[in-house]
């Protein structure tokens, strides 16, 4: 008994040594593979770093400049002004949702189906929803910086022109920040649906779909905008037509309009009330977009190697 007692001992640690690695391992490392490599290029590339710095801050400036001018002219006009800034932000909110979901389903396709690390990752101890959890949060990373691209610009253009109070700003980025999941995980759900059933040369088409789609989207929009200024005829039958399609209840966008429109009025109940709904609907469909794709991410990414040709994880 005595040397069946010691045996269990001895493969006791071997166990715990090969459990799977929780998400919390997988992000010290990818933390400190990115700080590692964030200090090499400021090392070895500064000027470029300088360069990429300088040209970003030139685009905020630009998009500030339009976006003041752009709220400055409805200031001019008081039906203009009602009518347009809420339809601003709807079609700002609705091409970041079509612009994000595209986004984070091309990362998410690269890093969980065709990359390097996705073999890795698959081949080693380490659970199928760590991996997800964790490219899930690296394209939620990388889509948090059209806060700063395009949402700062368009918050502190809006705050200046109509003289916000200062619980306008956190207000603002609470809900940009609460709104990027929702389409973080429609892109990381169609990531894996084009992976799992999809043939490459369908997904190709779907790809020029979706860019000539969203092309549309931003033409479509600007046109409706830019009629907001002709006040003539039949307009308004047409306009608010238009605008029922992108102000329908069940659209992300449509709370998060509806929200900063209630901070904007300085209604802060009413923008709560919204901001709780974004975060509710964000942490529901993360959960599920997570652990569906978990559960399916082996046979997708052994699909996707075969049509490719490359041999699986």
């Amino acid at each position: 008994m005595a040397t069946v007692r010691q045996e269990r001992a001895s493969v006791r640690p071997c166990a715990e040594t090969f459990a799977p690695a929780g998400v919390s391992l997988l992000v010290r490392m990818k933390y400190r593979a990115t700080s590692n490599h964030v200090r090499e290029l400021v090392d070895e590339a500064p000027i470029k770093v300088l360069v990429t710095g300088l040209f970003i801050g030139l685009i905020w400036l630009a998009l500030y400049g339009l976006f003041a001018g752009i709220f400055e002219h409805f200031q001019t006009n008081l039906l203009q002004s009602v009518i347009a800034i809420p339809l601003v932000f709807n079609f700002f909110f609705v091409a970041l949702l079509a612009l994000l979901t595209f986004s984070n389903a091309i990362l998410v396709y690269g890093a969980l189906f065709t990359g390097e690390e996705a073999h890795y990752l698959l081949s080693s101890p380490i659970h199928p929803l760590s991996t997800v959890t964790l490219k899930y949060a690296e394209s939620l990373v990388f889509s948090s910086w059209s806060l700063i691209l395009l949402g700062l610009p368009l918050m502190m253009a809006i705050a200046r022109v109509q003289g916000e109070s200062w619980i306008f700003y956190p207000m603002f980025i609470a809900f940009f920040l609460a709104f990027v999941p929702i389409p973080g995980a429609i892109g990381l759900l169609v990531a894996w649906v084009v992976a799992r059933f999809l043939p490459n040369s369908l997904r190709r088409v779907l790809a020029y779909g979706a860019i000539l789609t969203l092309i549309a989207v931003v033409f479509w929009g600007l046109r409706s905008v830019r009629a907001v200024q002709d006040l003539s005829g039949d307009w308004m039958t047409g306009f608010f037509a238009r605008l029922s399609l992108i102000e329908a209840s069940i659209l992300p966008s449509t709370w998060v309009t509806r929200g900063i429109e209630a901070a904007l009025n300085d209604q802060t109940a009413d923008a709560t009330r919204y901001l709780v709904v974004v975060i509710a609907n964000a942490l529901f469909l993360s959960w599920v977009a997570v652990h569906l794709v978990a559960g399916g991410l082996v046979k997708a990414h052994d699909r996707v190697g075969a049509s490719s040709g490359t041999s699986g994880a």
